[in-house]
């Protein structure tokens, strides 16, 4: 699981597929809003749900993309040892 700005639009994951050792980049995924108008942090959660193949071996990944007034979080399943997280701020690019 690796943690992100709460405030990021888009990420884009990196990562060495543990089936073939290919490197791995996805798309752009987007990330949800928390509730902002929630009065706790665990009510604030809005979850994304995503899925990735890997272009080499065709393994496919489960991602969930959390996040909340506390901050977000990015989980990949099957699980891998070197995932790291791009984030994208969409005001930037304007």
């Amino acid at each position: 699981m690796n943690e992100l700005n709460l405030n990021a639009d888009e990420v884009i994951l990196h990562f060495i597929c543990p089936e073939c050792q290919e490197l791995n980049e996805t798309v752009a995924f987007g990330v949800p809003s928390p509730n902002w108008e929630s009065e706790t942090i665990r009510d604030s959660i809005n979850t994304e749900e995503y899925e990735h193949t890997c272009p080499n071996c065709e393994k496919e990944f489960e991602i969930v993309i959390n996040n909340s007034i506390g901050g977000g979080e990015v989980e990949i399943s099957p699980e891998v040892d070197n995932l790291t997280v791009e984030e994208i701020f969409l005001q930037d690019q304007e």
